[in-house]
């Protein structure tokens, strides 16, 4: 059988449109580029200030564009990787395994009457109180 080995994932490929830049990191610089002059030409123009004055508002105003159009982590656009790590932080820390409910909807199982609770063993109780998640429900042996 014919084979070729691929070392670069091609689905992750970005197109270089000069320089080995792609068009969204010079569209970042050229927004950062065009902060800064802003930034200048205010300081300047309007308040009388001169440029090596403000200086450091100027690459203030720029580093997050420079940052959006180099920083790229988890290999994803800081558009693509912000929402996601957003939801992570943001959102409820636990997931729920119990599918129960589905499958009393159903009819597969019963709903656990007090005989039942008080047949389970005290040794099954600790060792489940130990568990978390989906290794609760495994059955016993």
């Amino acid at each position: 059988m014919l084979s070729v080995e691929i070392h670069k994932d091609l689905t992750r490929y970005r197109a270089k449109v000069a320089g080995g830049l792609t068009a969204r990191t010079m569209a970042c610089i050229a927004c950062a580029i065009g902060a800064s002059v802003a930034v200048g030409c205010y300081s300047w123009l309007v308040l009388g200030i001169p440029f090596d004055d403000v200086s450091w508002a100027a690459y203030a105003c720029s580093l997050p564009f420079w940052a959006l159009g180099f920083w790229r982590p988890l290999r994803m656009g800081v558009e693509e990787w912000l929402p996601l790590w957003w939801r992570h932080n943001a959102g409820q820390s636990r997931l729920a395994y119990d599918n129960s409910g589905r499958y009393l909807q159903a009819g597969l199982i019963r709903p656990m009457t007090e005989r039942d609770a008080r047949a389970i063993s005290k040794a099954y109780r600790k060792c489940a109180a130990r568990q978390r998640g989906v290794e609760l429900w495994e059955p016993r042996g």
